[in-house]
């Protein structure tokens, strides 16, 4: 894959974060071309990343968490769940018009798609209570902005007011978040309020250019990113049955954590998935039904910060770590077992170029009922891999009947399928 074209302003990044932003944050740039790719986004913005793209501890928000998350509805007419499987970008950001960081989360998808969930999100402000909700109409861009203010799970319940702008321009779906401690549960902070908007309002305007250039129906093919969401195998390739993650139905009859958990084959801590790199190009994707399937493919500025990123993906074994999980039964009759488990495992990997590691677990009641499903018997199998800037986590789980091995096989194989289909640098 050709080099980054943002790659040499990480400098200008990398300083600053090591000077903790004591140094005055940067006006950002004003283009006049809208930006048709994830890599054009993460040049225009990598100079106000808050943290390195191999930082540890990434506070960028997840790609797949439901779009104004803090007003989200269950009984709306339609999901507020962003698109998947396309190019992204998700991080925190340092810029000129407020102190504190702000999160932001940029999708390009169709532009059918972007003005449809924003639309989402209006409906949302609309019976979300309590909120304040206004139209949003800056630099080309339309949509929302919603402020909500609650309590915390502080000792005192600290009220904090939660502001987001959600809009779209052309294919472009942008969500900025920003939040405050409140004084009270009264009035409204105006000014919290506009500074906010107004950052936002400069941020998309550093993504869509100028208002009177017309903004892409869909992401360009020819970036690197794109080509590698393309590749990805249809979703009928990987089973019958399978949809992606989460539905319509589900987020309306549980929450947004009872639904996460569901999507864990092993409802256990074994579904690992580090903290978002944030700042880079991306593109993720979770499947479920009879199997489920997370993908994930990030575009790294150097080897170095693609490497680092890649050993996060593989939990390290702790002590007695191999022999705790349990199957998904036990949350229900607590039994004792007994159990018979293929005990976690971390080996290194290579495929095709792709160098890194895999990790592979697999655990069934002893004495099977007639009719098993992944509540008795279930194996994972996760590859976390990288190719020169580009690291690629894959993660596979299924139901395993009686052969947990056989199991690990099969979830094997359709990881190195999707390895193979995808384009070579």
């Amino acid at each position: 894959m050709s080099q980054m074209k943002w790659v040499p302003v990480m400098a200008i990044a990398l300083l600053a974060m090591s000077c903790q932003w004591s140094a005055p944050v940067a006006a950002l740039p004003a283009p006049e071309a809208p930006a048709d790719s994830a890599e054009q986004i993460a040049g225009r913005l990598y100079g106000h990343l808050a943290e390195s793209p191999a930082s540890a501890d990434s506070r960028a928000r997840a790609l797949d968490v439901p779009l104004a998350p803090e007003c989200y509805t269950k009984q709306g007419t339609d999901r507020q769940v962003p698109p998947q499987g396309v190019p992204a970008y998700t991080a925190e950001l340092r810029v000129a018009q407020v102190a504190t960081p702000i999160n932001v989360r940029i999708w390009l998808a169709s532009a059918e798609e972007a003005a449809r969930l924003t639309g989402t999100v209006r409906q949302a402000a609309a019976i979300c209570r309590p909120v304040a909700a206004r139209p949003f109409t800056r630099a080309g861009w339309d949509g929302v902005e919603l402020a909500v203010t609650r309590p915390t799970s502080s000792d005192n319940g600290d009220p904090v007011t939660f502001a987001t702008v959600v809009a779209h321009r052309g294919g472009l779906l942008a969500e900025v978040s920003w939040w405050w401690l409140a004084d009270d549960y009264g009035d409204l902070d105006r000014a919290r309020l506009e500074q906010g908007v107004g950052a936002a309002g400069a941020v998309l305007a550093a993504v869509g250019g100028d208002p009177a250039r017309a903004a892409p129906e869909r992401p360009s093919p020819d970036a690197p990113v794109s080509a590698l969401a393309a590749a990805l195998p249809p979703i009928s390739e990987y089973g019958p049955g399978l949809a992606v993650w989460p539905d319509a139905e589900a987020l309306r009859t549980e929450n947004a954590e009872r639904a996460r958990q569901a999507y864990d084959l092993l409802c256990s801590y074994a579904a690992y998935e580090p903290g978002a790199a944030g700042g880079v190009p991306r593109v993720q994707r979770r499947l479920f039904g009879s199997i489920t399937l997370w993908e994930e493919v990030l575009v790294l500025p150097d080897e170095q910060a693609a490497e680092q990123v890649r050993r996060r993906m593989v939990r390290k074994l702790d002590n007695g770590d191999k022999d705790t999980f349990l199957p998904c039964s036990w949350w229900e009759d607590h039994s004792d077992g007994p159990y018979i488990r293929i005990p976690r495992t971390i080996e290194p990997f290579g495929h095709g170029g792709w160098t890194g590691e895999t990790e592979s677990l697999g655990v069934r009641k002893r004495r099977l009922p007639p009719q098993a499903t992944y509540r008795d018997s279930a194996a994972q199998i996760a590859i976390a891999v990288r190719r020169g800037t580009t690291v690629v986590h894959l993660r596979w789980q299924g139901p395993a009947g009686a052969d947990l091995r056989g199991a690990l096989d099969r979830g094997r194989a359709e990881l190195i399928h999707t390895l193979d289909a995808l384009p070579t640098p």
